[in-house]
């Protein structure tokens, strides 16, 4: 699909070669008059569309799982843009630990908090690291052993590497 605009004031010369015409209208990028225009019309009637032009990858969602240098529980996010997040996260000066991360978006998210309500703070994210909580941490690393690939995967919008 070509995109026009039409030529809004003063006078440009069409880019024809040795066509000295008024240009009237712009596509892509190039200045023609109407006979020009027209010509270049009929040179693509018939063509097959152009392939659209690929999009940059969507960064895939994951789910984490935080803690701080001497803090006493465990932030369970989603984020899309987890080197982001993370940083957002700084507490004290501290950046978090990353302790783990599983593919997955807010429904995810919403379902380890169902699994570890028993150990949330309150009003927060925030988890009490108990046995269980550890358990399902070290076992997300053991049954992914790419997790770090995730974790940088996501934060640059790409695939993990398996």
């Amino acid at each position: 699909m070509t995109v026009e605009s039409p030529v809004i004031s003063g006078y440009a010369r069409c880019a024809g070669v040795r066509c000295w015409e008024r240009a009237t209208v712009i596509i892509a990028d190039v200045m023609l008059c109407n006979s020009h225009k027209q010509t270049l019309r009929a040179a693509f009637e018939g063509l097959p569309a152009p392939e659209p032009a690929p999009q940059e990858p969507t960064a895939a969602h994951v789910v984490y799982y935080i803690t701080w240098r001497g803090a006493d529980h465990i932030k369970i996010g989603t984020s899309q843009n987890l080197c982001n997040r993370l940083h957002q996260l700084k507490q004290n000066g501290h950046r978090p630990r990353l302790l783990a991360v599983e593919e997955g978006d807010h429904q995810l998210e919403a379902k380890r908090h169902r699994q570890f309500r028993a150990l949330r703070k309150p009003g927060t994210e925030l988890f009490r690291p108990s046995q269980v909580l550890i358990d399902h941490i070290d076992n997300l690393k053991r049954h992914n052993p790419h997790w770090r690939g995730m974790a940088t995967s996501a934060a640059s919008g790409s695939s993990p590497n398996p």
